[in-house]
């Protein structure tokens, strides 16, 4: 007879909180307010603890977070990190439930719902502002749902990239809904590169509603329109709650004149991402961009092809010529690609890129073609920030959940320009954009001034391509009537002068959050390049706080209080909600999504223990920690040894007599769980997989320690004892 089971499950029978994702947009004035909701239920007969890894647009203002209980609602508060996760993990210490929103990455939020009671039900609502994107007239949304694995590089900081790894499945329980009120009267043109949709005129504008309101989260939602009757270019200036006033400033960069091509050659680093990733789907999307980007060269030029994947290699020893002679050799090496070069070591395909000599009186550009897929964005930023000497990057993201965070962050960084090319997406259009980017001379003196108006505007302009909006964010000093914009440069020897009127919206606190983030995040750039850290940290706490909006380096956080007849007994069991893998990697895996993640950022770590202890190495994904963890006490000491056992390859008898080693027989019986725990953190916090689900426990783990008497001569004596086991 079948078991009977109820809630919501996941394709491998794991209860899964997560019911459903509503998500509502409203755009005014080229500024989308947009409102994430999830329901959660426990479905459990025991407390749970529910973490939910998911994706946001970038750049963003992530402005409000609200938790719904039977109870009672409640208002999330900006707090540094640090802080936000001692109070949180106290309060679940103590029975009580606590709530709490992190940035992990740019486009990665995690969210952590602490302590949901046998058929609880709990409702989370976040707020994010958002200005489009505008390319040649036509506005994009983008709805980011697909999150997808991360390679995970050998060698990788865990401390500078401490990004969660959540389960991915073919399938998931829950679905997404959206809502999108477009608030423009009038429009030239209207569509969904991604999902079918249902319109809805209104007086205002349209309403566009997903056709299926229980889509599966396996792509992002991509709208895209043209206005008609409305200036494009524009500087909206509003005042928040805190006083603080800000502009946005949008110029659709129109040249009265034609455009003459550079006449400075380029010298050309074509770098293709051939990892393991890339199968199948985005292979050969990749490599067609690649080869548009070949034939769109011009006679002068040098290039060459780099691909990448554990490592790098290049077509020819250096750059050549370009002509039809190279241009045949390379496009039937170019067939002859395969996805098949491993994990993405970005980081070295980098550095050999900054090494390469440029050609005399040529400069030097990169096209970059990935589907971003590491988890050391940061560091790859970084690294590029300190070495690109004037090396412009102009990037592709391919397929539907490629990391904006990369892609976006690399172009960036380096003064370039980046582009997402979706399925269905023309990619001759975009690849053809690119190009004419590359070629368009250079704007020489631009100036952006405020006229009967004091703007601070920013250290760094983006660069001006003509048919992309120029878009920029300024903080309002004073502002007097008939104010107005002025912009003016030189291009091709001409001048050129475009100006608009300021609009004063009065209060509202939309633009200038999105300055604040705009300040954040210049903030965190200055972070790569210069030795200021802490107090380059403490402005991004501030912004943080005043605008109590998220970064990095602050969260989220609320705390549900409760009586104490109503607290926990015991610690909640630790739960994350599975993501679902993209269109195309499903397609990729062909249904064996153990063999995919393999591919990625896997490393078959449950084999080496097969012979030891079929047990353990049977158990459920990620490994040998999850049994550490259960033997871990409300202390936060471990009693681990079996599995420690396991872990370093030896029998548990020997690994007694490796302890009594290392402590007199005296001293054995009162040490042993304290070298135990030790141990165990020690192999914790060097795991990959282990580290980004068992932080908490490590950190629960350490504070024991620290109450330790001879903490210092049992954390010394654990250290001497792994290096002891791992040299034989």
């Amino acid at each position: 007879m079948m078991e009977k089971r109820t809630g919501l499950y996941s394709t491998e029978l794991r209860q899964v909180a997560l019911t459903k994702i509503n998500v509502s947009s409203t755009i005014d004035g080229f500024i989308a307010q947009t409102t994430i909701t999830q329901h959660f239920k426990n479905t459990e007969n025991i407390n749970i603890e529910t973490v939910y890894c998911f994706p946001v647009e970038n750049p963003a203002a992530i402005y409000s977070f609200t938790i719904k209980t039977v109870r009672q609602p409640l208002n999330g508060y900006s707090d540094e990190r640090t802080r936000a996760y001692d109070v949180y993990d106290n309060v679940l210490e103590d029975g009580g439930s606590a709530f709490k929103l992190e940035l992990e990455e740019k486009n990665i939020l995690e969210l952590s719902l602490g302590n949901l009671s046998p058929n609880e039900e709990v409702t989370v609502e976040i707020g994010i502002i958002s200005h489009l994107t505008i390319t040649d007239g036509i506005a994009t949304l983008r709805i980011p749902t697909a999150l997808s694995p991360r390679y995970v590089p050998v060698g990788t900081s865990w401390e500078e990239n401490n990004i969660s790894l959540p389960p991915f499945l073919t399938s998931v329980p829950y679905g997404v809904a959206i809502c999108v009120n477009i608030n423009i009267p009038e429009l030239n043109s209207l569509r969904s590169l991604s999902h079918r949709i249902q319109t809805e005129n209104t007086v205002s504008g349209c309403i566009i509603k997903l056709l299926d309101p229980h889509e599966a989260p396996d792509r992002d939602f991509i709208l895209e329109f043209e206005p008609r009757g409305i200036e494009l270019s524009q500087c909206i200036v509003s005042r928040h709650a805190n006083g603080t006033r800000a502009a946005l400033i949008k110029f659709q960069p129109e040249f009265d004149f034609p455009l003459v091509e550079t006449q400075e050659r380029s010298d050309i680093i074509f770098m293709l991402d051939c990892s393991s990733s890339m199968a199948c789907s985005y292979i050969e999307p990749a490599k067609e961009a690649l080869e548009l980007c070949l034939r769109s060269m011009g006679e002068g030029d040098y290039f060459n092809i780099m691909v990448f994947g554990s490592s790098c290699r290049l077509f020819f020893r250096k750059q050549v010529e370009y002509n039809q002679l190279n241009l045949d050799k390379y496009l039937s090496k170019l067939a002859e690609i395969e996805a098949d070069m491993g994990g993405t070591e970005l980081l070295e395909a980098l550095d050999a890129v900054f090494r390469m000599p440029v050609q005399e009186n040529c400069r030097r550009e990169v096209i970059l073609i990935t589907d971003g897929e590491v988890y050391n964005t940061r560091e790859v930023l970084q690294h590029a920030a300190m070495n690109h000497k004037n090396i412009r990057f102009y990037t592709f993201g391919i397929g539907r959940g490629a990391s904006q965070a990369l892609v976006k962050g690399l172009a960036d960084v380096t003064g370039g320009v980046w582009e997402i090319i979706s399925p269905g997406e023309n990619i001759q259009e975009k690849v053809l954009r690119q190009f004419s980017r590359l070629i368009q001379p250079e704007v020489k003196n631009l100036s952006i001034i405020a006229e009967n108006a004091k703007f601070q505007m920013p250290e760094r302009f983006p660069p001006v391509y003509e048919g992309d909006m120029l878009t920029l964010l300024a903080e309002v000093k004073s502002l007097s009537a008939n104010a107005r914009i002025i912009v003016s440069g030189q291009i091709c020897g001409e001048t050129f002068l475009w100006e608009c009127p300021v609009i004063d919206l009065g209060s509202d606190n939309r633009i200038p959050m999105l300055w604040a983030v705009s300040q954040i995040t210049e903030l965190e750039e200055q972070l790569y390049i210069e030795d200021k850290r802490e107090s380059f940290e403490q402005e991004i706490l501030k912004q943080a706080k005043k605008f109590n909006i998220l970064s990095h380096l602050s969260s989220f956080l609320t705390v549900e209080d409760r009586h104490e007849d109503e607290k926990a007994m015991y610690y909640p069991s630790f739960r994350v909600v599975p993501v679902m893998l993209g269109r195309a990697r499903i397609a990729s895996c062909s249904g064996n999504i153990r063999n995919l993640m393999a591919a990625v950022h896997e490393t078959g770590a449950q084999a080496q223990y097969a012979a030891v202890n079929p047990e353990i190495c049977s158990m459920d994904f990620p490994g040998w920690y999850r049994q550490a963890l259960k033997t871990q006490d409300a202390s936060g000491s471990f009693s681990s040894e079996q599995v420690l056992a396991v872990k370093l390859k030896i029998a548990p008898e020997a690994l007694e007599v490796h302890l009594k080693q290392s402590s007199s027989a005296r001293e054995y019986i009162l040490k042993r769980k304290a070298l135990i725990t030790a141990v165990t953190v020690n192999l914790l916090k060097s795991d990959r997989e282990a580290v980004a689900v068992s932080s908490r426990a490590i950190k629960k783990a350490e504070r024991w320690l620290e109450s330790l008497a001879d903490k210092e001569d049992i954390i010394l004596r654990s250290r001497q004892l792994l290096d002891k086991l791992n040299c034989q």
